[in-house]
Parts: C-alpha cells; sequence; structure tokens
C-alpha cells in the first residue's frame, strides 16, 4: 500500500461484541481492506454517525487482532516458514490442530468482512499444513457447522477428503492397517458425509492446483493466480509481530485495544 495515500487524520472503533475488546484503527487502511467496512460507513448509516462498527455474535479477540494487522501489512505477516513445515513431523498433533482451528476462525471472520485475498492465503496455508498433517476435525467440524453455505474452503476440505476415500477404495492393497486407521480416523467426519458422499458420486475432479478453491472478484481485487500462489508467514502459535503492528498503526496504536 502507498502510504502517500493514506490518510491517518480520521479513525473509527471496531468492537467485537460479545467480548467488548474495542480496536482504533485507521478508517483510510480499514476501508481499502474491507467492502464490509465501506458498506458499514456509508451515509446515513448508524455506523456512520457513531464511527464505530460492532462485530455481532463473534468472542474470539485473536482472530480479530490478527485480521486488522493484515488489514495494515498485508501478506508479510502470514507466512508459513520453511522451520515450521519442515518440523511438522516431530510436533504434536494437538499444536498443528490447534494452530488449524485458529486459521479456521481467521477464514470465517474474513469471510464476514469480504477480504478474498486474506480468505485465499489461508486455504492455501491449510492447503501446505495438510501435505504434511491430516486435517483437523475440530477445524472442519467448525467450518461446516458454523461456515457459510457456499464457502471455497469448505469446498477444497469436501475435495481433500474425498481424494483419499476413493483411493483407499480404489487401491485397498497399497495401504498397511495402520495407514488404513489413520485415513479412516481422518475421514470420519459425518457433519461432512453428505458434501464428501455427493462428491463421489459425481466423481472427484483432478487437481489442477489450489488457485481453483480461490475467490476471484470481479473488479481484479483477487487476481487468478494460476499455481504460484505465495506462502503465508503463520508461527506455529500464529504469533503476530506487535512491534511492526504499532509501527504500521501509528498514533491509533495508542488507543487500542481496549476493554
Amino acid at each position: 500500500m502507498d502510504s502517500t495515500w493514506i490518510d491517518l487524520s480520521s479513525t473509527i472503533t471496531i468492537v467485537v461484541a460479545n467480548t467488548g475488546t474495542e480496536y482504533v484503527v485507521h478508517k483510510h487502511v480499514v476501508c481499502e481492506a474491507s467492502p464490509f467496512v465501506t458498506a458499514c460507513l456509508k451515509e446515513h448509516t448508524k455506523e456512520a454517525r457513531e464511527q464505530k462498527i460492532e462485530v455481532q455474535e463473534w468472542d474470539d479477540d485473536d482472530s480479530m487482532r490478527i485480521l486488522i494487522v493484515w488489514m495494515y501489512q498485508g501478506k508479510s505477516i502470514l507466512r508459513i516458514s520453511a522451520s515450521l513445515l519442515n518440523g511438522l513431523n516431530t510436533r504434536p498433533s494437538e499444536r498443528v490442530g490447534a494452530l488449524q482451528v485458529r486459521l479456521t476462525k481467521l477464514y470465517l471472520l474474513a469471510d464476514r468482512f469480504l477480504m478474498l485475498e486474506l480468505k485465499n492465503n489461508i486455504i492455501d496455508c491449510i492447503s501446505d499444513l495438510n501435505i504434511f498433517y491430516p486435517k483437523s476435525i475440530t477445524a472442519t467440524r467448525m467450518l461446516f457447522e458454523t461456515g457459510p453455505p457456499q464457502c471455497k474452503l469448505k469446498s477444497y476440505l469436501t475435495w481433500s477428503i474425498a481424494i483419499v476415500v476413493e483411493y483407499m477404495c480404489k487401491n485397498p492393497d497399497q495401504w498397511s492397517e495402520k495407514e488404513r486407521q489413520e485415513y479412516q480416523q481422518e475421514t470420519d467426519m459425518p457433519f461432512a458425509a453428505h458434501a464428501i458422499l455427493r462428491l463421489l458420486v459425481e466423481g472427484v475432479p483432478e487437481w489442477k492446483g489450489i488457485c481453483d478453491y480461490h475467490e476471484h472478484g470481479a473488479d481484479n481485487s483477487a487476481k487468478r493466480c494460476g499455481n504460484s500462489s505465495e506462502w503465508v508467514e503463520i508461527e506455529d502459535d500464529v504469533a503476530i509481530d506487535n512491534e511492526a503492528m504499532d509501527n504500521e498503526t501509528g498514533n491509533a496504536k495508542d488507543q487500542g485495544p481496549a476493554k
């Protein structure tokens, strides 16, 4: 983002309604990042009069904080490091599962804020994690039970489960009993059973690249990326560089977050 075009004179407050946590942010920055915020602040709306947006039915301050940092810094703050990927096979499953849960929460929040690029990069991140480690049942259940009906991440996870089921059925002799039990556990997701069965009946499509599961805005806000998606940087505890966030947000950091 070109800093010469950023108006730092006007701020708004974003409130996580269920926790009461408030974030005072620069209006120009968040409007440019989120069509949802822009729509909320249209003339004559309650939000425009109060210069405050309440995010209803949301209770996760962590994902809101990461979303706001993204608004200022973009994909530079979310990148899976090579050291994390190379070390996944030695990490407890609980830590990797927790990472996928946090990414899924962030995806659901990004969907509310209509932030296509962030959603696409989260899908990239989850896809990269799934190469090295099984999908989180908790994260997948959360997505299917609380996510929007038409959801690209849901489509990707359905495909990734269905392709394993199909391969296991076609090649039963190529799996050891231990491998079969591990994959059966990963694919035992009754809440997603209907979507998986439908895909198996219709035919599981060939893998053409993660870009097929991205959203590409008509206004080119998220251009088609082919197979050259950039990875997103995330520490194993999804830690955020708070000093960098402070530097980006300038004076607004002194006002939020606050209870």
